[in-house]
């Protein structure tokens, strides 16, 4: 795009230098013009003065011969004229079609690189959501572990219970187990409490029975005396 607007700056500078040559040329012709008709108005008068009606007719024929340069001069320049448009014509045509095949490859590259960034987004979306869904994936498995540990904590408390259940039986049993022992201790007791006492009963009846003895023996002795 810059070079041709740099071309067509340049092209628009020629035509101007062109216009303002062709002015000058102009100027210098008509002044080239003007003297030469000052030149022959004096020759005229010399003319007259020396030839008259011949040197006229000379001067008319130089004259005609002038023009017909100085036509042929101006169609030369306006065919190189023409053919200086045709060429810059071209020209601008040519960095016009460049400037339309520069147009279509930077379009062609924005187009590309539109594309790029679609695709660089479809990417960076994905990776969100990836990343989102790992996200719910480590937040379901925090929500499991915590749910894991609760059932754990529940289970330790059930087994503490549990134990504590034992425990509080285990004592039940050791103290129905100490007042079974004292109760047997204490029927024991009684046992020997009454095994004392009938020893004492069956000593009482021997003594009972040794002084019946006693008396019977003195009882026959008596009888005997």
């Amino acid at each position: 795009m810059l070079e041709g607007v740099k071309a067509l700056e340049r092209v628009k500078t020629l035509e101007r230098v062109k216009t303002l040559e062709r002015v000058k040329t102009l100027e210098r012709v008509k002044t080239l013009e003007r003297v030469k008709t000052l030149e022959r108005v004096k020759t005229l008068e010399r003319v007259k003065t020396l030839e008259g009606v011949k040197a006229l007719e000379r001067v008319k024929a130089l004259e005609g011969e002038t023009l017909e340069r100085v036509k042929t001069l101006e169609r030369v320049k306006t065919l190189g004229r023409v053919k200086t448009l045709k060429g810059v014509k071209t020209l601008e045509r040519v960095k016009t079609l460049e400037s339309v095949e520069i147009l279509e490859r930077v379009k062609t590259l924005e187009r590309v690189k539109t594309l790029e960034r679609v695709n660089t987004l479809e990417g960076v979306k994905t990776l969100e959501k990836v990343k989102a869904l790992e996200r719910m994936k480590t937040l379901e498995r925090v929500k499991i572990l915590e749910r894991v540990k609760a059932l754990e904590r529940v289970k330790t408390l059930e087994r503490v219970k549990t134990l504590e259940r034992v425990m509080a039986l285990e004592r039940v049993k050791t103290l129905e187990g100490v007042k079974t022992l004292e109760w047997v201790m204490a029927l024991e007791r009684v046992k020997t409490l009454e095994g004392v006492k009938t020893l004492e009963r069956v000593k009482t009846l021997e003594s009972v029975k040794t002084l019946e003895r006693v008396e019977i023996l003195e009882g026959g002795k008596t009888l005997e005396r």
